[in-house]
């Protein structure tokens, strides 16, 4: 290298650490449910499809039969470090998701796909390739379809912390909950999802309204996002507040505070009296990017042009009530 030029090229283990430093163990695995709605959203399929999660001390496994994923997109976009512009996602946000989450688990990935035109398996050995100049994983068998289309992510050598973690009920049980909420409209509508061969109920919530009191509606497109408000009086008393949804992915469950404009130009901090109040934000893009979610998806950049838009008229359609 030329002494006037300084060496400004990443090194895999800084770039790993950042990359999986910030995302829990629970929305890691959630990443991954999204890549195979993801796939039943890009097949336009409209029967249901499934998606397994089996995990243990010993392993972690998502399978899913969403379409799978051809092999173009593979060598070109699904292990790249960062999204392609070109590429179709409704839940994927970043290019980031599906890495992170499998190099936070352990350190022997086997990815498998089929799109019923071909087949193919990347094996990733994380530290071997850590320890390599090339950012290239190679296919290690690619051949015509195998006659099922599918995805299927196996992830062995797990980190001693996600040993504990994946052999404990307490956090099936909590993953569970978190899915149930989480893909509640998919799972009414588009997929089964398990977990252990146990399949998981959708979160009860229904987004009818009391017929005493007329609700509130808005619908209105700003900037490559389309936006339908409702609110008011609803016959569930648990858990009031606002439901924000981004590409149907329940981001912010029964929120009472700030965030969603409660205590804030003319409305009043939230009280118990209110609590027949639900309010259900649906905000939809083709380009995901544009949403107001962040990079885990488990909250809204409340500072962001759109989400301000959005949340001013939430606080008009919320006052009335």
């Amino acid at each position: 290298m030329s002494h006037d030029v300084i060496n400004a090229s990443p090194t895999k283990e800084l770039f790993i650490d950042t990359l999986v430093r910030d995302v829990s163990i629970t929305d890691a695995i959630l990443d991954l449910v999204d890549n195979a709605i993801d796939g039943y959203i890009r097949n336009e399929y409209t029967e249901r499809k499934k998606v397994t999660i089996n995990l243990s001390s010993s392993g972690f496994e998502i399978w899913d039969s969403c379409g799978g994923i051809d092999v173009n997109s593979a060598t070109n976009e699904v292990f790249r470090f960062g999204v392609t512009r070109s590429a179709i996602h409704r839940l994927g946000v970043y290019g980031i998701g599906l890495k992170r989450s499998i190099f936070k688990m352990g350190s022997n990935i086997i990815f498998e796909s089929d799109d019923l035109k071909n087949y193919f398996r990347v094996d990733i050995d994380v530290e071997g390739w850590k320890k390599k100049a090339e950012w290239e994983f190679k296919f290690t068998d690619l051949r015509k379809s195998t006659g099922a289309a599918f995805t299927k992510i196996s992830i062995n050598n797990l980190f001693n912390e996600f040993k504990v973690t994946f052999g404990s009920n307490k956090f099936h049980n909590e993953l569970s909950s978190r899915i149930s909420k989480t893909y509640f409209i998919f799972l009414k509508n588009n997929v089964d999802i398990l977990l252990n061969d146990n399949p998981i109920v959708p979160f009860e919530l229904s987004i009818g309204f009391s017929e005493e009191i007329e609700p509130a509606h808005k619908s209105f497109s700003v900037n490559g996002v389309d936006v339908s408000l409702t609110a008011g009086a609803h016959p569930d008393y648990e858990n009031p507040g606002w439901y924000i949804f981004c590409n149907n992915r329940l981001i912010i469950l029964g929120d009472c505070t700030g965030l969603t404009g409660w205590g804030k130009r003319g409305v009043p901090h939230y009280h118990t009296k209110f609590n027949r109040f639900k309010g259900f934000a649906f905000l939809d893009s083709e380009d995901p990017i544009k949403l107001p979610w962040n990079t885990a998806k488990t909250g809204i950049e409340s500072s962001l042009p759109i989400y301000l838009k959005v949340l001013n008229e939430m606080q008009n359609i919320t006052i009335p009530y």
